[in-house]
């Protein structure tokens, strides 16, 4: 491992330098957004440093799916596909079954297919490799994106930063077919914006076979999460035309806007259809042909778990310790980083009033926040009740994919915001937004004054109690620095104009040192 990253960092070097003189012969622009792609690149190899550098580190920790599940799949696939054979059939499990039927192989995924045919022999490592080249991935895509919506390069860099090390992609790990899903919603929705604004089906195409990408890996769940958000997408865009042309008259948007959606699933689902077919024949015969809300609310975030969007350590890591949380943790976390929300915030205060699509990501924050506590909320009962496909998957908690991709993108929004002055008109929206998260740090000062003495008050007590306590004290006092972190970033906003060029990086620092200080473990 060790060439090849000295080569890309070689190859980075002679980027940046590139960059700096910005030939006249390239697009302009186009070495700084290689230099973007790289620093992606970095992240990645310093994120998962010990696994590619050092050959006694296996991830995830315990080997989860990935280990237990996935890689004996993937290897049985790939053995086979080098010796020229399509596994249609297993017949190591049970008397035999079907093989290519069972969505999670992922084995027609262009880049499983790649690697199963490619490498030889298909070894862990392979699966290691594979599921961080789609954290690569997922920060580029978003990147892309967000450079779509008109935001400068350094707010689409931290808005892939934040997606690509969110909660939800580092605990999912070991579910290689949902991350490999998953990542490609920044894609879809980037041609199916085009294909809104230049009102070119062509787009739409595009955006159906990102789509019907992503269905591949097979995790029909993440499937239905993509078309949820995408549908919402649209009605949005429908709603904010009708809105934008009020004044001129209530005119339905053009045929080719409103058949962009049909047209993006039709080409989804015809791609994919090589799975979805057998798949679907397959899951009629399965447990999962029909499962009880009971069963569908499995993995629910817990109310009072919702304190680890704040305070990701504020549980013991150890699921026996768990106080408050509802199975495991892995599906409920979902923490975006205290700099990255704080930079969310400055988006929804501070960003153009013309930009209407920062009120689709806040309300749709909200929205799938509300969807990830399954039976504690209506909303989830009623997408079980009432949306197709719904009532066949479980583990709500999941939504959080959709709330970290909203906050990731409103914090893109933020840190673009960041470069430019603070005009006039904003000021008292920030004055109090400053007072807000100043009582907020007060708050956790003394909460953790609070936790330190229930620390010191219970040495004695039962171990478990005492390592709970350890744990929370810990994890506030680490959440309260990077609020205080971000609190300097607003202050230094509003009262020296002068530092605004080097602001941006230095959110940017933040949100890299608290995403990886929160998910390296």
């Amino acid at each position: 491992m060790a060439i090849p990253i000295s080569l890309a960092v070689l190859i980075w070097a002679l980027i940046t330098v590139l960059a700096f003189f910005k030939p006249t012969r390239f697009p302009n622009g186009f070495f700084q957004d290689l230099l973007a792609l790289g620093g992606f690149a970095a992240l990645v190899v310093g994120f998962f440093w010990q696994v590619l550098l050092l050959t006694e580190y296996l991830v995830p920790k315990g080997g989860g799916d990935l280990a237990s599940f996935l890689y004996p799949v993937y290897f049985f696939a790939a053995r086979n596909l080098q010796e020229g054979v399509i596994p249609l059939w297993n017949p190591y499990q049970f008397g035999g079954m079907p093989f290519a039927a069972d969505m999670q192989t992922g084995m027609f995924y262009p880049i499983n297919l790649l690697a199963l045919l490619l490498v030889r022999p298909f070894s862990y490592q392979a699966m290691e490799g594979l599921a961080i080249v789609h954290y690569f991935l997922a920060a580029c895509f978003m990147y892309v994106y967000l450079r779509g919506m008109a935001i400068g390069r350094l707010g689409a860099f931290g808005g892939g930063v934040v997606f690509a090390f969110s909660g939800f992609a580092v605990a999912h790990l070991g579910h290689l077919n949902m991350l490999e899903s998953v990542i490609w919603l920044p894609l879809v929705l980037f041609f199916f914006h085009r294909a809104w604004s230049t009102k070119r089906l062509s787009w739409a195409i595009a955006a159906g076979t990102a789509y019907g990408v992503s269905i591949l890996p097979g995790h029909i769940q993440m499937t239905l999460y993509l078309g949820l958000f995408l549908t919402l997408y649209w009605i949005w865009a429908i709603i904010s035309d009708l809105w934008s042309n009020r004044r001129t008259g209530w005119r339905l948007p053009s045929f080719r806007r409103v058949a962009a959606l049909p047209l993006t699933l039709i080409v989804a689902f015809g791609l994919a259809a090589v799975q979805l077919i057998p798949s679907f024949e397959l899951t009629g015969l399965s447990i999962r042909a029909a499962i009880s809300y009971e069963k569908a609310v499995e993995y629910a975030v817990s109310p009072f778990g919702l304190i680890s969007l704040a305070v990701p350590h504020f549980f013991d890591p150890d699921s026996i310790n768990f106080g408050g949380i509802k199975g495991n943790l892995t599906e409920v976390y979902g923490y975006a980083g205290i700099v990255a929300m704080l930079m969310a915030a400055l988006a929804l205060t501070l960003t153009s009033r013309r930009n209407t699509w920062r009120w689709f990501f806040g309300l749709g924050a909200l929205a799938f926040l509300l969807l990830s506590l399954g039976q504690d909320t209506v909303l989830h009962g009623w997408l079980y009740r009432f949306v197709p496909g719904f009532d066949k998957v479980r583990a709500p908690g999941r939504f959080l994919f959709l709330f970290d991709f909203a906050v990731a993108a409103l914090a893109g929004l933020g840190l673009d915001a960041l470069a430019r002055p603070l005009a006039r008109r904003d000021r008292p929206a920030m004055k109090a937004t400053l007072w807000m998260v100043g009582t907020l740090v007060a708050i956790g000062a003394f909460g953790a004054l609070i936790f330190y003495q229930a620390l010191l008050t219970s040495q004695d007590k039962d171990p478990v109690i005492y390592r709970r306590i350890e744990a929370s004290t810990s994890g506030i006092v680490i959440a309260l620095a990077f609020l205080a972190l971000g609190l300097l970033v607003l202050l230094l906003h509003r009262y020296r104009n002068r530092w605004r060029s080097f602001l941006p990086w230095l959110a940017v620092t933040f949100v890299v040192v608290d995403l990886f200080s929160s998910g390296w473990s």
